[in-house]
């Protein structure tokens, strides 16, 4: 900018804007200056006009940033008032829970002798009335009636766990028994022999052939699969294997162990030998269905089975008549399921699936949805049980057509026929319970524990017939005695115990098998301590606390209830001596890496989540932190009344007897 002295002596001089030609060079520096200072004006305007419009859209944006923050903190606010509010009427609704209880508990009491179950009317009080009318009705889960454990189990438990769906789950996350590393890390043929082995069936992945343990003598299956035929890694094979393995269950077919054969991409599979032919191949003795005390007894040990993946976490995905076998050929031979290639493992709260798989005849009506998305949860087992039963009582598919297009369009839409002349002999009670499991909503359907608790199972079924665990425990007081010497042992002959159990083929203990039946009076594959202590209740001469002893030896697993394998380690020893061989076998599983000693390291691995390291040592009695085979028999012979004497029964007894009678007198 020019100084004002300067400007106003170029002002004075005359300026001419004819032409260009008419105006002297005095004259264009005056217009030239002028024009720069007008440009320099406009433009400290400019910004004049552009911090003030800066200043207001800060003012304005500060408004609204304060009236966003009030806005914000009056809704905290209410928000916190709601919460409280909610708290309260919540402490009021536990106030009036807690009244109800009272009242209920004191008309059960009331009308005992009217044999009215508590636990239903508490249901029925906390039901919708739209709920309440719907239980009539025989398209919906029937009320429960009667008074059996399962029964108030089932009663008692209703309405707590819901899935998505709005099913009323029984998927649990309950623990694991004691599950040895599976993988065998001795050469196949060191362990097994497979010169005799007998093909026992092939398929396109694989076949399946009988073999006999070198140690022992005992036979099992064994399945050799290529994995890379499969489709599968070797990861995925341990896998499958692993969600089997956690299963310990007497309908549930048990995998002793696999080796594995990078060379060839293949695994070899060690499993409990069944003899007895698949249920459908029995179809064709009952082609017009079986009669409903054996129908119903069938579907109480599938039930059971399912009612204990279900509380391991495991949904099968793939149940079928196929899938079940018989141990041996014999009428009476128990039943197994078989087949987790289908498995799928969850969480309670957490049991969406989406893969559209199965056999298509037992395939739920979401499991046909277009939407390769639909979710569904562990509800399709109930619903694939419904057509097994179906098919046991008729002979024949609920839902069929040549065409799967019409066959997925029947299931989907179709109601449910018991029409044809078969169906007129059969109870209304068979056929509630099979509407009851094949419900097109999965919200309907029922669960397991429900379904084994229906009056039709308990009315029919043969599986808990004849004397009770406690009568059959009275009679049986050398497994008493193996009880109370199990409880005594020190911790490694425990685990030994519980190995040589799990190897021992299952029907060389059918007597001890029928007992844990007995005892596991709501079919949940364990044992409570309730339910031992009922067992155990015509033995007065075993104390309450001594009872208390006897169960907590039991549960290795800390899992606060005893497992198949846990029970039939801690009575083994009244039924089968233990002998040399049984021992070696119980070894050679201790001794992972086939070295001639049980370590440290291998305890960790097989037990170390349940015992700690202090406990792991001290199971090895400080000898250098291992243990040979000699040392490892030895504590077997540490007051072990059964190990040498030829006459076991006898002793136990005698010894308990002359205890009885102590006790009455």
């Amino acid at each position: 900018m020019l100084p004002s002295t300067l400007v106003l002596l170029f002002a004075a001089i005359p300026v001419a804007r004819a032409t260009d030609d008419t105006v002297t060079p005095v004259q264009k520096v005056v217009q030239m200056l002028g024009d720069m200072e007008a440009k320099a004006k406009a433009e400290k305007e400019a910004e004049v006009k552009s911090f003030t419009a800066y200043k207001q859209f800060c003012t304005d944006t500060s408004r609204e940033e304060q009236y966003a923050i009030e806005t914000a903190k009056g809704s905290v606010e209410k928000l916190q008032a709601d919460i409280q509010k909610a708290s309260a009427d919540s402490l009021e609704l536990a106030k009036g829970i807690a009244s109800l209880d009272a009242d209920i508990a004191a008309w059960s009491k009331d009308k005992q002798d009217a044999g009215v179950n508590a636990a239903d009317i508490k249901t029925n009080v906390g039901a919708s009335p739209g709920a309440a009318a719907a239980s009539t009705a025989p398209s919906v889960p029937v009320q429960i009636q009667g008074g059996t454990s399962a029964q108030k189990k089932a009663s008692t438990d209703s309405g707590r766990k819901k899935t998505l769906t709005g099913y009323e789950t029984d998927v649990k996350n309950d623990g694991t028994a004691l599950v040895l590393e599976h993988q065998n890390k001795h050469k196949l043929s060191e362990v097994y022999d497979v010169d005799t082995a007998h093909l026992l069936g092939r398929g396109a992945c694989g076949y399946v052939r009988s073999v006999k343990r070198k140690a022992d003598g005992a036979t099992f299956a064994m399945k050799t699969v290529s994995y890379k035929t499969m489709g599968l890694t070797m990861s995925e094979m341990r896998q499958e294997i692993a969600i089997q393995r956690k299963l310990d269950h007497p309908n549930i077919v048990k995998i002793y162990e696999h080796f594995e054969d990078e060379l060839k991409q293949e695994m070899h599979i060690v499993m409990e030998l069944c003899t007895g032919g698949e249920l459908v191949a029995r179809m064709q003795k009952h082609r017009h269905g079986w009669g409903e005390r054996a129908a119903a007894t069938l579907m109480e040990k599938m039930l059971g089975a399912i009612v204990y993946c279900h509380h391991h976490g495991i949904v099968h995905r793939d149940l079928k008549l196929d899938n079940f076998i018989y141990e041996d050929p014999s009428e009476n031979a128990e039943l197994k399921l078989i087949d987790f290639g289908f498995a799928h493992t969850v969480k309670p709260g957490h049991e969406s699936m989406r893969e559209q798989l199965g056999t298509p005849s037992y395939m739920a009506p979401e499991l046909w949805d277009p939407d390769p998305n639909k979710r569904y949860d562990s509800s399709v087992d109930m619903w694939a049980l419904g057509v097994v039963c179906y098919m046991l009582l008729s002979g024949k598919r609920p839902f069929h057509h040549a065409d799967p297009s019409e066959k997925a369009r029947m299931i989907m839409q179709d109601p449910l026929n018991f029409s044809s002349s078969v169906w007129s002999h059969i109870s209304d009670d068979a056929k509630d319970f099979i509407t009851n499991l094949m419900q097109k909503k999965p919200s309907m359907r029922m669960n397991a524990e429900a379904a084994i608790a229906h009056r039709w199972v308990q009315k029919f079924s043969k599986m808990h017939s004849g004397i009770d665990a406690a009568h059959s425990l009275e009679q049986h007081n050398e497994i008493v005695l193996s009880l109370q010497s199990f409880s005594k042992a020190n911790n490694l002959k425990k685990v030994a115990l519980d190995v040589i159990a799990f190897q021992t083929p299952p029907e060389k203990l059918h007597e001890l098998r029928e007992l844990f039946i007995k005892i596991d009076t709501d079919d949940s594959g364990t044992i409570t301590l309730d339910e031992f202590t009922k067992a155990m209740s015509l033995h007065p001469e075993v104390p309450l606390d001594a009872v208390d002893t006897m169960f907590k030896s039991m549960d290795l697993s800390n899992t606060g209830q005893i497992d198949f394998t846990e029970f039939i380690g801690a009575t083994i020893m009244s039924q089968k001596k233990l002998d040399r061989p049984s021992m070696m076998t119980a070894f050679t599983n201790l001794d992972l890496d086939g070295v001639g000693f049980i370590t440290a390291a291998d305890l960790t691995r097989t037990i170390g989540k349940i015992y700690s390291p202090q406990q792991l040592h001290a199971m090895l009695g400080g000898k250098e932190g291992k243990i040979d085979f000699e040392q490892f028999q030895q504590i077997f012979h540490d007051d072990d009344v059964f190990l040498n004497d030829s006459k076991p029964h006898a002793i136990a007894r005698e010894n308990l007897s002359s205890k009885t009678l102590s006790a009455q007198q």
